[in-house]
């Protein structure tokens, strides 16, 4: 489960993959966009750690997952004591130098000790605020969403959840898959055609915008943030709490394409909060 819960960013709060991956100088994100690619040059230390070759993008994503998972093992038999994290990392990275970066390790491990695991012994709650809303009782509200997704920070569960809140979509997260999802969908056009399309036409679901705050590839209906990324406009996050506090335009030299139109159907779900 904290393997999941920091498998991605969590607001300002690097991934664990992330972290591990830029200690090692490489970027997950290119990793898990190639994993069929052969890798030159594999940090002979991760090669060590993993204690077999490395040869693919994925070989090296399946390394750090282990490493990870290791971490994380290592910080529950320290029972999640903040105090113990400067150990566990020694002992994950015995060959580490003085001088290492592990700063982003760090906090993600703080706040796991911190926030997760604490928010995690209070899912609980659950069972017993639905008794409590049976008898009559009020139950406290919280934000929807999927803590997986970069959102551990909507523990603990158990509260009467609102299903969207404006300025929580599109979540970073949300921003950079559907960055993706918009450069997908134009590149095969454009691969069809030979030009790119003058409109598109693109339903929102409510259910999935209240998990993933506004992305799921999954669903095609769920597109906030690759709806912005097709107008060529880009989300303002405060920077305090990643709130969204507006929008603004892509310079068209730095788009690099035509603005898409796009016509959206809204599911009434979505409408309706």
């Amino acid at each position: 489960m904290l393997q999941a819960l920091t498998r991605l960013s969590n607001l300002e709060i690097a991934s664990l993959r992330g972290a591990i991956a830029a200690l090692f100088d490489l970027d997950a994100s290119e990793l898990l966009e190639n994993q069929g690619l052969r890798v030159q040059d594999v940090p002979p230390m991760l090669v060590h750690l993993a204690d077999r070759p490395l040869w693919t993008a994925g070989d090296i994503i399946e390394t750090i997952d282990e490493l990870v998972k290791h971490l994380l093992a290592l910080l529950q038999q320290e029972k999640f004591e903040v105090s113990s994290i400067a150990k566990v990392i020694g002992e994950t990275f015995p060959q580490l130098e003085a001088d290492a970066e592990t700063s982003d390790i760090t906090t993600t491990l703080e706040f796991v000790c911190t926030g997760i695991v604490p928010n995690l012994s209070e899912t609980t709650q659950e069972i017993t605020n639905l008794i409590h809303a049976l008898n009559g009782g009020f139950v406290p509200a919280g934000p929807s969403g999927s803590p997986t997704r970069g959102m551990a920070h909507l523990l603990p569960t158990g509260r009467n959840f609102y299903a969207c809140d404006p300025q929580s979509l599109p979540s970073l997260a949300a921003w950079e898959v559907g960055q993706g999802l918009a450069k997908t969908c134009l590149d095969r056009y454009l691969a069809d055609t030979g030009a790119y399309p003058e409109h598109v036409a693109i339903s929102v679901w409510g259910t999935a915008a209240m998990r993933t705050h506004g992305d799921d590839s999954k669903f095609v209906g769920n597109p906030i943030a690759e709806i912005f990324s097709l107008l060529g406009i880009r989300p303002k996050w405060q920077k305090e709490n990643h709130r969204v506090t507006g929008v603004e335009l892509i310079p068209l030299s730095e788009l690099g394409r035509p603005r898409i139109d796009v016509t959206i159907r809204i599911s009434g779900f979505f409408r309706g909060r």
